[in-house]
């Protein structure tokens, strides 16, 4: 039978014929159609005229809803693990290296099943004014990306999220998977996770095929088309078949196995957890496996969602992801083994021994007591970065308790005097450093210090700075044997880019006088109870630039209630963002005068509020932007007369 069909000056025909044995009866006509453009050959396919095919409409468009969610899921699966990929990528939590080389593989075995498959996966596809040929590449292309890339991707963010969280939470049972991908095969670890998937895998593949027989009891039957495919009419159904296996088996496996059980259980606890992560894999199998009626379908996708995540949450990850492929592999190659060529059979057999390797070469293994263990160079490069990132943290944490002990926890009141006091540091471990000391007859030591920038290197001058003093003032507390003694400490121990600033001042609250000095430090602040500010100028080189420091010590007079003010430049350099913006493009400072209207507004207010209403100010100006050096503020009033 020929259809014409005119399309300008070319004419395209439709070339129908029918089989000479009808099998299905004169009631239902079949056979294959060519479809012409021109001359040039742009399709064929088969066809049918089936008398019931309006009643039957509804059946197959379920089949059709259920094919079409098989097709997206993969990329609705790629948006939602980006996000917990991208967040620890950012963070530097997982690899990639593996994520990739698993996509890049899962891609090549993509392109080797459509190459092998493309003819037939493009029949019935006639596109315009191409040909045959031109058509065929065409389904190819699209198929490859629209597949192939997206299971690729989702596979390699699967992986990478996986083994973060598993490592994390359950690292025993990747040890199997890791030595397989390692080749270390030879141990009773590989052989008994392969045993428990690969049995698993072809029980699971059983307990289908009965589901698949018995719905024919409910007017159900099994369809072919998620079992006997494009792949079985190439030359090398096996390899056509491993490749449709490796290119999206694997990516679906690892989210089923890596991915829900641990995001689910996660979250919701290990019973609702479990049955979330199995609802989840069971609506990947649409793209595995059809029935007929669509509501038998789900007993079979709940049976095959349900084994690679049970075995994985009560045995490892291997087990799982070999029970995912085993069943697949068992249900493809069944078509082929119950074939009458021996070429057919032999590629079925060759699609399970595939899948079976991991378990045929470690089965000897199997009552040994050789197990895989770990080595250094197992680990791989980025748990090493994060076990260093974690001993680093440690390191810092127990820097920072040290360094919290060594800095004092100063009382609200030494000699009549109140105190108030405030440390932040830019990171875990500071430079600033500051003391109250009571001597014996009434007075007080008071410093204020600030090692250049901050870290580990800056406090550790911090520590020997403040263990210098405190021992220095318990033997000799005047100004310039303070200051003799910590210039000479810093300038043999430092390096030279450590340079350290120092308020020192010796404060007698009968006689209200203050004896300061100050080496590169910033001036304290005297804060009358009226709002006068006075600026205390003293200055000197920092410790530790040359050998022999010449200071100039001052004297202050104070008056009843008076406020004397420490701080560190942390506080007058902090930066806002935004705003007005310096010669560098960096936000504007605090600055001094901020700082002194501050001072000024809580003149004859405790130390506590005068300092809380610093911080809030500070905190207010920066907003969100962290802090780009430590900050240190040191508070104390003279007693008023009763």
């Amino acid at each position: 039978e020929i259809v014409r069909n005119q399309r300008g000056e070319r004419v395209d025909r439709t070339l129908r014929f029918r089989w000479r044995d009808q099998l299905f009866g004169d009631e239902l006509p079949h056979g294959p159609q060519v479809y012409f453009a021109g001359d040039e050959i742009a399709g064929y396919r088969l066809w049918h005229d089936d008398p019931d095919a309006a009643s039957q409409a509804p059946l197959f468009r379920r089949l059709q809803v259920s094919v079409q969610v098989g097709a997206v899921i993969p990329f609705i699966l790629l948006l939602i693990v980006a996000v917990p990929f991208l967040r620890a990528y950012h963070d530097g939590q997982l690899g990639v290296r593996k994520g990739v080389q698993l996509a890049i593989a899962a891609m090549v075995a993509g392109a080797i099943w459509l190459v092998m498959c493309v003819p037939e996966l493009s029949e019935g596809t006639n596109i315009g004014l191409l040909t045959r040929t031109q058509t065929a590449w065409l389904v190819g292309v699209f198929f490859f990306l629209f597949g192939f890339v997206g299971l690729a991707a989702m596979g390699a963010m699967a992986w990478s999220v996986g083994e973060f969280e598993c490592r994390h939470r359950w690292p025993n049972k990747l040890a199997s998977l890791d030595a397989l991908i390692r080749g270390r095969w030879g141990n009773a670890t590989v052989a008994r996770s392969s045993l428990r998937g690969v049995a698993a895998g072809v029980l699971t593949a059983g307990l289908v095929m009965v589901a698949a027989l018995a719905v024919q009891r409910f007017d159900g039957w099994p369809l072919t088309d998620g079992i006997f495919g494009n792949a079985d009419y190439t030359s090398i159904p096996a390899l056509a078949q491993f490749a449709w296996l490796f290119g999206s088996g694997v990516p679906i496996a690892l989210m089923a196995v890596l991915v829900f059980p641990l995001w689910a259980e996660r979250r919701l606890g290990t019973v609702a957890g479990l049955g979330v992560a199995i609802l989840l894999s069971s609506f990947l199998q649409p793209m595995t496996l059809n029935l007929l009626p669509w509501s038998t379908d789900f007993v079979t996708w709940l049976l095959m969602g349900a084994v690679p995540v049970l075995l994985f949450r009560f045995g490892d990850a291997l087990s799982g992801l070999l029970a995912y492929l085993t069943s697949a592999a068992v249900l493809k190659a069944q078509p082929l083994l119950w074939a009458d060529q021996a070429w057919l059979e032999i590629n079925g057999w060759l699609i399970l021994l595939a899948v079976a390797s991991p378990l045929i070469v470690s089965l000897r293994y199997l009552g040994t007591d050789r197990e895989f263990v770990y080595h250094w160079d197992d680990v791989p490069p980025h748990v090493r970065r994060i076990a260093e990132r974690e001993r680093q943290r440690v390191e810092l944490e127990t820097a920072r308790g040290i360094q919290s002990s060594i800095l004092p926890e100063l009382p609200p009141q030494l000699a009549g005097v109140e105190l108030a006091h405030a440390y932040l540091p830019a990171t875990e471990v500071g430079g600033d450093f500051y003391d109250v000391l009571a001597l014996e007859d009434g007075r007080l030591a008071v410093a204020v210090g600030d090692v250049a920038g901050h870290g580990v290197s800056s406090g550790l001058v911090m520590s020997m700075a403040k263990s210098a003093l405190a021992v220095q003032v318990t033997f000799e507390p005047d100004v310039p044997s303070v200051f003799r003694t910590l210039n000479r400490m810093v300038y043999q121990s430092a390096r030279r880019r450590l340079l350290t600033t120092l308020c020192y001042a010796l404060l007698d609250p009968t006689r209200r006088e203050l004896v300061y000095a100050s080496a590169g430090h910033l001036f304290p602040y005297r804060v009358t109870r009226d709002g006068h500010i006075e600026a205390l100028m003293a200055g000197a080189y920092p410790l530790g630039v040359r050998d022999q420091l010449d200071i100039r010590v001052r004297t202050a007079r104070l008056s009843e209630g008076d406020t004397i003010v420490f701080y560190s430049d942390g506080l007058i350099e902090t930066r806002r963002d935004g705003g007005v913006l310096d010669d560098d493009g960096d936000g504007e400072l605090y600055g001094f005068e901020r700082f002194e209207a501050t001072l000024r507004r809580f003149a004859g207010a405790p130390p506590t509020e005068l300092l809380d209403g610093v911080l809030r100010d500070v905190v207010r100006f920066a907003a969100e932007r962290p802090r780009d050096d430590d900050l240190t503020v040191l508070v104390l009033r003279l007693p008023s007369a009763a």
